[in-house]
Formats: C-alpha cells, structure tokens, sequence
C-alpha cells in the first residue's frame, strides 16, 4: 500500500530538491519522509499526538519536520510552499 502511494506521489506531484512540500493529514509521516527523500522540505502536519510523536522518532530529519495540530489552527506563513498534499 505504501509503495503504491509513493509511485502515485512520484508521478503526480514530482517532488524535486529544494521545492517547500506541506503534508496535511500526516499520520506516521511515510510520505512526508518519502518527499524528504527526494530532496524536498517537508512540514507534515496531523491532529493525533501519538502519530506526529512516531514521525517526529522515525521520519525527522532537518529536511523533514512534523507539526501536530490542525491546519487551520497552525501559524504558516502565506506562499511558504511550493506543493502541498493530503493523502488520507
């Protein structure tokens, strides 16, 4: 299933270095760390604590960043990226 979601993200969204990706739902930020992978910045953004709290340990990284909360309650910058996805 994860597989799948990485080659439709790899087609449809075309992560590149350096672009600014926001991560809606997150959850235990298998994509979000995807998109890192390939270069981008990431902000993974999710209401459940204890979902952020296992992206945080196992996906975290100076390109890759979780945030919990909801969107709407964030304080984000506006145009401060390039993409955005939101999966589930």
């Amino acid at each position: 299933w994860h597989h799948s979601k990485r080659l439709l993200v790899d087609r449809l969204l075309q992560p590149a270095p350096g672009q600014r990706v926001l991560d809606v739902g997150c959850g235990s930020g298998v994509i979000s760390g995807f998109l890192a992978e390939r270069g981008a910045e990431v902000l993974g953004v999710d209401g459940n604590p204890t979902a952020v709290a296992f992206a945080r340990a196992t996906y975290g990284s100076e390109r890759c960043r979780f945030e919990q909360g909801y969107l709407d309650e964030l304080q984000l910058e506006p145009n401060s990226f390039d993409k955005a996805v939101c999966l589930e």
